[in-house]
């Protein structure tokens, strides 16, 4: 009673309600706006140290990474090898020659 909305006529009551609802969507969105400027500000310079600390520990374990995938890709190459030598690679196991196969008669419509 003492704001005095039980006397506004329900057209007032919406549009105040309305006005309420625009003032807390603009609040919303300047503090998202603020966030997202947070993201795109530039680093410190005290951040940088971390970077070549962190830099280095990673080329490490880069090299590890890629000494395992040297050796698991020459050890699937190896496996390849020993099992194509076996194998004669004929046409006839890539390319379709048609053998055995049945022409389909096509039905005549009456």
């Amino acid at each position: 009673l003492d704001s005095g909305e039980y006397f506004l006529s329900e057209r007032q009551r919406k549009a105040r309600k309305l006005e309420e609802k625009q003032q807390e969507s603009m609040k919303r969105s300047i503090e998202k706006r603020m966030d997202k400027e947070k993201d795109f500000e530039a680093p410190t310079s005290k951040s940088s140290p971390k970077v070549s600390t962190s830099s280095k520990s990673q080329s490490e374990s880069t090299n590890l990474d890629i000494d395992k995938l040297k050796e698991k890709f020459s050890a699937a190459g190896n496996k390849r090898k020993t099992s194509s030598s076996g194998n004669t690679n004929d046409m006839s196991d890539f390319v379709d020659t048609g053998k055995g196969k049945k022409k389909k008669k096509k039905r005549t419509k009456e």
